[in-house]
């Protein structure tokens, strides 16, 4: 077998499309992979870009004889490494094609024409245009989180972020080296053991899932909490290769739980004092009275024993009155043994004591079946805080309740007169935020209408479903 005629059998059997053709551009030789390629077999004589066969530049514009990869190579007597260019065929289908035009020469250096490779490249185009869709659809999702992406090379050691790093924490990535080491740094010093103790127990677990809030260091030297998860792969032999994780930004949260974790406290101690206080300054010096009264009677005349007596019982239902009010500020009486009208009515006997306000009650006529305790009973806190608000800081005069049931809700409206306040300016207290907390916890909506000026209201309306969900 001659050299030539192993050149054509390779060529022949080459998975690329190759083609010669002479000075004037007119196919003379092709192979197998051409005619797959170019959809038809060439037109004798004439050049293989005519009739339906046509050929585009990669921004679509159509491309004149004269433009073509291997017109250009033959004009300028050189190879051509030209950038992807796409051709339709006569089914109108299109295939993307990477050209390599060679011209050819005689051994007198004459110009006798040219052979072309074409390479079919339009599954790699696809590939590439899936991809950089995903990487659009990632980012996208990347940016409506707010979340810092992240994905850890662990065989490597490598780590990538995406801008997220930017945006929350103030660092740019090309400020980040050692990676995977700067991170462990920007740990807060008390989180490092808990996050490093967490790591271990993930790998020799061999858990796929992995969740943890710790503080981070930003660019400022301020610190974040922040929420971090994230997806191990692990290798056949079980060793985890890859880690793809996302960080969110906790801070407000977690200062908020801080910040209601601490008026709590505050609340239940200032709650704790003041009963205190009360204890001692008043059902304690009313016990003390009657106790010297009850000693006394000893020692006086007969006649005396009846005032002393009757004394003593005075300071004794005094006493009584004021245990029973200390009892309702702390625990509502029994709602199994009454009904939401008769506790809301007691409440709102000891609240306004002195009749400081002129209270109306509304109470759609209905019995609590269908109501459980935990609804009533969150129904109770709820009012009291709100009148608790309005005794110390509404300066209202009258007070406006109202309890409607639906057929799938419970609803509580409570209104003042008072000063009221601009709720864009002052930050909700304790009481409020309890209020919406435990309006929420039973799936619930809390609703706050006030300004200055013109007294307060809260609306309140709790489902009767457990499958019917308000918020």
């Amino acid at each position: 077998m001659t050299n030539e005629t192993q050149i054509r059998n390779s060529i022949q059997n080459s998975a690329n499309a190759i083609y010669t053709c002479d000075e004037s551009g007119f196919v003379k030789f092709y192979n197998s992979a051409a005619v797959k390629l170019w959809g038809r077999e060439p037109v004798a004589g004439k050049d293989l870009w005519c009739g339906s066969l046509k050929m585009f530049g990669k921004d679509g514009s159509y491309l004149a004889p004269d433009k073509r990869p291997m017109a250009i190579a033959i004009k300028e007597r050189r190879p051509v490494y030209d950038e992807e260019i796409i051709i339709q065929r006569p089914d109108g289908s299109m295939r993307n094609i990477n050209p390599f035009p060679y011209p050819l020469f005689d051994k007198a250096g004459k110009l006798t024409g040219g052979v072309n490779m074409l390479i079919d490249v339009t599954e790699l185009v696809k590939a590439g245009t899936k991809m950089s869709e995903a990487i659009e659809r990632y980012d996208m999702l990347a940016k409506a989180t707010s979340d810092t992406i992240w994905d850890w090379d662990i065989v490597n050691d490598k780590m990538l972020y995406n801008e997220g790093i930017t945006k929350t924490f103030g660092y740019e990535s090309s400020e980040i080296k050692d990676v995977n080491d700067w991170w462990k740094k920007n740990i807060h010093p008390d989180d490092r053991l808990l996050v490093s103790r967490a790591l271990d127990r993930v790998f020799v677990k061999k858990r796929q899932n992995f969740q943890l809030t710790y503080r981070f260091r930003c660019a400022d030297g301020t610190f974040k909490y922040i929420y971090d998860r994230a997806f191990i792969i692990f290798n056949k032999q079980g060793k985890a290769t890859r880690m793809i994780g996302a960080m969110q930004d906790v801070t407000y949260q977690m200062e908020e739980e801080i910040r209601i974790t601490k008026a709590t406290n505050d609340a239940q101690e200032s709650e704790r004092h003041q009963i205190g206080l009360e204890l001692h300054d008043n059902v304690n010096q009313l016990l003390t009275a009657c106790l010297l009264n009850l000693a006394m009677m000893k020692k006086v005349a007969p006649g005396k024993n009846i005032e002393l007596a009757a004394a003593s019982q005075g300071y004794l239902n005094t006493a009584i009155a004021e245990l029973r009010k200390i009892s309702h500020r702390l625990a509502p009486v029994s709602l199994n043994k009454v009904s939401i009208k008769e506790s809301f009515d007691r409440l709102i006997t000891c609240m306004n004591v002195n009749n400081q306000f002129s209270i109306t009650t509304h109470f759609d006529d209905f019995w609590e079946t269908g109501i459980s305790n935990e609804i009533q009973l969150n129904l109770y806190r709820i009012l009291q805080e709100q009148l608790t608000n309005t005794v110390k800081y509404s300066g209202a005069t009258t007070i406006d309740i109202s309890v409607t049931k639906r057929k799938n809700y419970i609803s509580m409206k409570v209104a003042d007169n008072g000063k009221g306040f601009d709720p864009t300016r002052i930050h909700k207290g304790i009481g409020l935020t309890n209020m919406e907390k435990r309006a929420q916890l039973l799936s619930g909506l809390f609703t706050l209408n006030t300004s200055e000026g013109n007294g307060c209201e809260i609306i309140v309306a709790i489902p009767l479903d457990n499958n019917i969900n308000m918020i």
